[in-house]
């Protein structure tokens, strides 16, 4: 008997748990761009994305909030809000809510801000060099851990890096919004309601004072690539010249309000 044997080829998007590696992430989802619809989405979901960008801070700032949770080392808890809190900021509004991203419930996390600058002023550099390319609808994911205690334990070095995941193929790479993220050390959030959210996660209060003024570890992520373009794309019906300009006003103002609420007193 001859026996043949037949392999299968098979596709598969490997998603990465960006917050594994935290015991207590703090976590922010931001849209970004003052165009939220791509190339290829029909009239009437056009008009719909448009409509919600007009009603939100992403046709004033180029930014708007998609998810929220930051721990309190006071009370153990996580406060999260999700995507229509964010729709409802106004501009003032969208200042408040990065304040409260950065606040751990004691004092407000100026290493963690300084080094989320650092990367969101290089990320800037890289964007501006990105001929033809265009991001629409897809986000910012910033994480750090809301612990520091356990904030500088997983880079020693401290230096700063960016995940820009863009495919050798002339496609674009797609990495996923983790929509629910946990380790197993906490306890996730199980409300999606507009109005906060408190989740219980009891842990020791004592924290390291040293660790107030060292390089905080934070990761800054490029993610929901559906609906981005570039040049080179196959079957690519849309040619756009120069770097995308809605993107980079979003990073620009994202960076100005932190720039000023880093400079609040201390």
């Amino acid at each position: 008997m001859h026996a043949e044997v037949f392999y299968l080829a098979h596709e598969y998007i490997l998603l990465e748990n960006r917050v594994s590696k935290y015991e207590f992430p703090c976590i922010l989802d931001i849209k970004m761009g003052t165009r939220q619809y791509g190339d290829s989405m029909s009239l009437a979901k056009r008009q719909s994305h448009t409509a919600k960008a007009a009603a939100s801070t992403s046709a004033i700032l180029g930014v708007r909030i998609s998810g929220m949770q930051v721990y309190h080392q006071d009370s153990g808890h996580y406060i999260c809000h999700n995507k229509y809190y964010g729709r409802s900021l106004t501009v003032d509004g969208f200042q408040k809510a990065l304040y409260n991203f950065l606040h751990d419930g004691v004092k407000l996390r100026y290493n963690v801000i300084s080094a989320l600058l650092e990367k969101l002023r290089n990320l800037h550099l890289v964007v501006q060099r990105l001929n033809t390319f265009r991001f629409f609808t897809s986000s910012l994911l910033i994480i750090y851990n809301g612990s520091e205690q356990f904030s500088n334990k997983y880079d020693p070095s401290g230096e700063p890096s960016i995940t820009l995941q863009l495919a050798d193929n002339g496609n674009v790479g797609k990495e996923n919004k983790l929509k629910d993220p946990q380790s197993k050390s906490r306890d996730k959030c199980s409300s999606v309601s507009s109005s906060a959210t408190l989740c219980r996660k009891h842990v020791p209060h004592s924290v390291d004072k040293a660790s107030e003024h060292s390089r905080a570890v934070v990761d800054l992520c490029v993610i929901d690539f559906a609906h981005s373009t570039h040049s080179r794309m196959p079957e690519n019906t849309v040619s756009h010249e120069g770097p995308d300009e809605g993107y980079l006003f979003g990073l620009e103002n994202l960076i100005t309000h932190l720039e000023v609420i880093q400079h609040m007193e201390k």
